[in-house]
């Protein structure tokens, strides 16, 4: 499955664009807002910070719903719970707050993933054919990505 990883922090972004890699997933990462907009059309699901350099994050999140229903899960340091509300409202499928566990994250993924595809009657949109080759976005210079091939499971 293809993520868009919108995330300006270049250790996290390393850190969620591997975990996601090692689980199967293509990810774009993009560190400012108008560059989700230009690649929202290949997500097949977004995590999106909200603490980006060019617009805030609940804005982008309001943009990105009148285009997109891809799953969305916000992964931010607000930690304030007008501000988590605010981002359900805004058309999040979930929050987590920053510091959070890989694993949980990745489960969050799953299920929201999985309640996507029943809501949308797919089956397992875009998992990867083991033995296939996937591709990471990782960053090369903040807001830049490059593209980088690596053997899928």
């Amino acid at each position: 499955m293809h993520a868009l990883l919108v995330e300006d922090d270049d250790r996290m972004a390393q850190a969620l664009g591997t975990a996601l890699a090692q689980r199967g997933h293509t990810v774009r990462r993009v560190g400012r807002a108008l560059d989700a907009l230009l690649h929202l059309r290949e997500a097949e699901f977004v995590l999106l910070d909200l603490g980006l350099p060019d617009l805030d994050g609940l804005e982008l999140l309001r943009r990105l719903r009148t285009v997109c229903d891809a799953p969305l899960i916000v992964v931010t340091a607000r930690c304030e719970e007008r501000d988590i509300v605010q981002g359900l409202r805004a058309g999040a499928d979930d929050y987590v707050v920053k510091p959070f566990r890989m694993a949980e994250l990745m489960a969050r993924i799953d299920t929201v993933r999985r309640r996507t595809d029943r809501r949308t009657g797919r089956r397992g949109a875009g998992a990867p054919t083991p033995g296939t080759a996937t591709t990471t976005g990782v960053p090369c210079a903040p807001g830049t990505s490059r593209w980088i091939r690596r053997a899928g499971r």
